[in-house]
């Protein structure tokens, strides 16, 4: 029985709630906000933040998200592309790195191509 508690509370790492919220990168201009409702809006961000075969250009896209909560791969917001970027840009995976922190990360096991934050 214990175990089973242990491995619910490591499930429950990320409080799903807490997610919406504006992030910014630091020393730059790309910002993605997250909102209550599951839409999300995302501005200047580096297209090859979000795919390697992508140039620097600065990417406006907006859509929805959903928080992808799986036994197979890490958990990360989904965020579905309904609007802007590339016209083969439809998904893209943004990991929560800790409470205030997100990245755009290309592979697994790769460093974050972007990060931004609260």
């Amino acid at each position: 029985m214990m175990i089973v508690g242990v491995v619910l509370l490591a499930g429950c790492a990320v409080d799903v709630e807490a997610i919406p919220g504006t992030y910014s990168e630091a020393d730059g201009d790309a910002e993605i906000r997250l909102d209550e409702d599951r839409t999300f809006v995302a501005t200047a961000v580096p297209g090859s933040a979000v795919d390697a075969d992508l140039s620097d250009e600065a990417l406006d896209f907006s859509g929805r998200w959903e928080w992808v909560d799986s036994s197979t791969s890490r958990e990360h917001v989904y965020l579905m592309v309904d609007d802007g970027g590339p016209s083969d840009l439809r998904g893209v995976q943004l990991y929560v790195e800790g409470a205030d922190t997100v990245a755009f990360i290309e592979s697994p096991g790769s460093p974050p191509s972007l990060v931004l934050e609260r």
